[in-house]
């Protein structure tokens, strides 16, 4: 099986330096959490698009879904700055829930938490959805989701082999 991919420590944090580089890296040191992975997940999630939505209502540069906003006490989604702070806040919680494991973080936040926990234990474990059967590595089943954190992780990969 494949090792979780873990955050960068112990070495001096390379800042993001392209676009929303401040309020990106302000985010980051706040929530500890590795710029260049907030940036990575902005590129993917709207290409760097302040007003972006989607079809399922997430907005602005992570995103968002406005049920999951106002629980990070994001009251305007199109606000940079508290878009990026409510995304990292956010993805800081998800790298927590699942001990670091950025592919498991990324696919929770892709998906939502729940539904990892469902491929990841299995339903039997969970209590809900009994269609959810374990998956050797917790990802969900679905072509988005698998698409989504390779993207992701393809984009940190970049962002981290371009900084000096």
């Amino acid at each position: 099986s494949k090792e979780p991919v873990r955050q960068r420590e112990n070495h001096p944090r390379q800042s993001y330096t392209g676009e929303y580089a401040d309020e990106i890296n302000a985010a980051a040191d706040k929530y500890g959490v590795d710029s260049l992975l907030v940036a990575s997940v902005i590129k993917q999630e709207s290409n760097f698009n302040p007003i972006a939505t989607s079809g399922k209502k997430a907005g602005g540069l992570m995103q968002l879904m406005p049920a999951t906003a106002k629980q990070l006490g994001v009251t305007d989604i199109s606000d940079v700055n508290q878009n990026i702070s409510g995304g990292v806040k956010y993805l800081k919680q998800m790298m927590e829930r699942f001990n670091g494991d950025i592919r498991l973080a990324l696919a929770a936040y892709n998906a939502g938490p729940g539904t990892v926990n469902d491929f990841l234990y299995g339903t039997n474990k969970t209590g809900r959805n009994p269609r959810r059967i374990k998956t050797k590595d917790g990802i969900p089943p679905y072509a988005e989701t698998q698409q989504y954190v390779t993207k992701v992780l393809n984009n940190y990969n970049y962002f981290k082999s371009s900084v000096k």
